[in-house]
């Protein structure tokens, strides 16, 4: 091997460890925008046993 090829295997190796860090960021960034969106949705109401499940679920919408 010349040290142009063996410039380029380790080139290869390092964009592909970037893109690896790249997606995993991505990844975690994605579950805090997902886990901040489950934050914010309001509880769901608690079935009163006289009520019609419609009534309830007209109430909560």
């Amino acid at each position: 091997m010349d040290a142009s090829t063996i410039s380029t295997e380790r080139l290869a190796d390092v964009q592909s460890q970037a893109s690896l860090i790249t997606f995993r960021k991505a990844l975690d960034f994605e579950q805090a925008m997902a886990q901040q969106l489950l934050e914010a949705l309001p509880p769901v109401p608690r079935a009163n046993p006289t009520e019609t499940i419609g009534r309830t679920i007209d109430d909560f919408a």
